[in-house]
């Protein structure tokens, strides 16, 4: 019996020491940094405002990144692996002259993963800045 839970206990401090997962979920906040990062872009690029960035991507130095995304229309955002790329999938619905929604995700890559894929609407989009907090 000893043997079964030492083995047992072994096998679940392993799994949980694995490499990370591919994941991917909306988020509500963003850390202090990132708000703190956002806020400061004004200064830093005079003539475009967050909004205009469109995509953007935080690393956070673990395993993540804070994907944020501005639509001023509806978005669903689903993720899939295909080989080596992790690609993100936002679709647009909805699209109005309303103000900008900002949309925020959190992706955790897995060391099979060497490109991020983003696509709007099954079209590909570059991110407008990506940096390492």
């Amino acid at each position: 019996m000893k043997k079964l839970l030492l083995s047992t206990a072994l096998l679940l401090f392993l799994t949980a020491c694995g490499p990370p997962e591919a994941g991917f979920s909306e988020v509500d906040t963003l850390p202090n940094d990132v708000q703190e990062f956002m806020s400061d872009l004004p200064d830093e690029f005079p003539h475009t405002t967050v909004t205009e960035m469109r995509l953007l991507s935080f690393n956070d130095g673990e395993n993540g990144s804070y994907i944020v995304f501005h639509s001023s229309g509806q978005v669903e955002a689903h993720m899939e692996s295909e080989g080596g790329t992790l690609v993100i999938h936002l679709t647009e619905t909805d699209i109005a002259d309303e103000p900008v929604t900002q949309y925020t995700y959190y992706l955790t890559t897995g060391p099979e993963h060497d490109t991020i894929d983003v696509r709007v609407n099954d079209e590909p989009i570059p991110f407008d800045m990506a940096i390492s907090l």
